[in-house]
């Protein structure tokens, strides 16, 4: 029988291994592959490039698919990110004097969390006290000693019109549009009939004393509406001290806590002057009644937004530098944008 040297035996269509010759009993103990396997050269390539450390330079890599360009790119990316400080946390907080160009804040990583709560906390602390400053029994009581004060005051320059009134032998009377002057004849006033009726002579004599009344009239109107203005700016100057005892010393506490941060500090003290300017919307407001039964008006709530910090970046769990994919790297998606809000046909 003739031997076909061209067939092999099936039990020898595989390559036989010796496992006594691998050096290991499982493979466990065998370290993982590091690196990218054929692809020295650009291997050495992408790591010169990571050793640029100067602004401005940038890394493309390109090559046939299923090469392993993205996978060898992240092992790079996150080894390098792992020796990298943790950048520090931004955060955007209100521009009093110009609310369209908000101020940025830089803090250490996780500071930025703990400002937006504290923030909040000083906030609602806020609400909450100063409304029940105003209630108190001591403000009351100071607010209503001023508004007496002044009370008193035009209560004697109206005595002191009167008499002078009396002495002239005129009344005078209080209208919607001021204070008028009216002729006395026998003890009463006269009317306007009864006034034509009298001889010219004496008609002139009332009329140049009516004129002569009026000009202490205007000076004791004047007078009273200086009253009126100092009583405004006396209890604007009380309601923000009132103010100030209830928040004051929340707003020392957080000044003290970030005393190492002079732009925070700073911000702490344009909250308070704002709050101080504002203390209409923190003070408690009934709504008013409406003509129907049973419906109130609905009054718009004052937003505290403007207190509020917004914190952009936040690395309080980050661990080394942070590492982010982006694959559509347009200038927005690169470096943001501001947005706005629609409110009655307004951006704001």
């Amino acid at each position: 029988m003739a031997v076909n040297h061209a067939e092999v035996p099936v039990e020898e269509l595989r390559r036989f291994c010796d496992p006594d010759s691998l050096g290991f009993e499982t493979t466990a103990e065998l370290k993982p592959l590091e690196g990218t396997v054929g692809q020295d050269r650009g291997v050495s390539a992408i790591d010169f490039g990571f050793n640029i450390d100067t602004e401005g330079f940038n890394l493309f890599v390109a090559g046939p698919t299923g090469t392993g360009r993205n996978s060898t790119v992240h092992a790079f990316v996150e080894e390098q990110a792992k020796s990298e400080p943790v950048p520090c946390d931004l955060c955007y907080v209100n521009n009093f004097k110009e609310p369209d160009k908000p101020n940025a804040i830089i803090l250490p990583p996780g500071l930025g969390c703990n400002f937006v709560k504290d923030m909040e906390s000083l906030v609602d602390a806020a609400r909450r006290e100063i409304p029940r400053a105003f209630e108190s029994e001591n403000y009351e009581k100071r607010r209503n000693d001023l508004v007496n004060e002044v009370q008193q005051t035009r209560n004697h320059m109206l005595d002191d019109l009167q008499k002078r009134a009396e002495e002239m032998g005129l009344a005078i009377e209080m209208t919607q549009i001021g204070i008028a002057t009216v002729p006395i004849s026998r003890g009463r006033p006269i009317s306007r009939e009864e006034f034509e009726g009298l001889p010219e002579e004496k008609k002139a004599d009332f009329q140049k004393k009516s004129e002569e009344l009026q000009g202490y009239i205007q000076q004791a109107m004047t007078k009273s509406r200086k009253a009126e203005k100092e009583l405004g700016e006396r209890i604007a100057e009380l309601d923000k001290e009132v103010a100030l005892f209830a928040v004051g010393h929340l707003l020392e506490d957080l000044q003290e806590r970030y005393k190492d941060h002079p732009e925070i500090v700073d911000y702490l003290h344009q909250v308070r002057d704002d709050m101080m300017d504002s203390l209409e919307d923190f003070k408690e407001k009934e709504a008013a009644k409406l003509p129907i039964p049973g419906l109130e008006e609905l009054r718009q709530q004052p937003s505290f937004d403007r207190y509020k910090v917004n914190l952009i970046v936040d690395n309080r769990e980050q661990k080394g530098a942070p590492v982010i994919d982006e694959n559509n790297p347009t200038y927005y998606n690169l470096i943001g944008r501001v947005d706005f809000q629609a409110r009655l046909g307004a951006l704001t």
